[in-house]
């Protein structure tokens, strides 16, 4: 199985923040949390899922409303976990590892 960032929306050179929940889930405090966050880090997106559908203009109007830029919040469907799995680990993500398959990371 071949998964890339493009098959979901993503930019290759961009940060990638990801929430995975159900959009219920994300309360406004935290939701402004990370739009500091995107607007804080150059070249980031905030990558969740259309689950469920209805909630995307929601998350996309409260992040217009709080200045943020078009284009910075990727949503992509609901997938098997396996091929988020893949594309972070094709893309070194160790903490993506850590929360997936409890890998210790170690700092030098």
């Amino acid at each position: 199985m071949v998964t890339t960032r493009a098959q979901y929306g993503l930019p290759d050179d961009a940060v990638v923040y990801c929430n995975f929940n159900q959009l219920y889930k994300i309360d406004p405090h935290t939701l402004d949390m990370w739009i500091n966050i995107l607007k804080a880090v150059p070249n980031s997106v905030l990558w969740l899922l259309r689950f469920p559908a209805v909630g995307e203009p929601n998350v996309q109007e409260f992040a217009t409303q709080k200045g943020l830029e078009p284009g910075r919040i990727v949503f992509s469907p609901v997938a098997p976990k396996v091929k988020y799995s893949k594309l972070f680990i094709n893309g070194n993500s160790l903490p993506w590892c850590v929360l997936l398959y409890s890998v210790e990371i170690c700092g030098s």
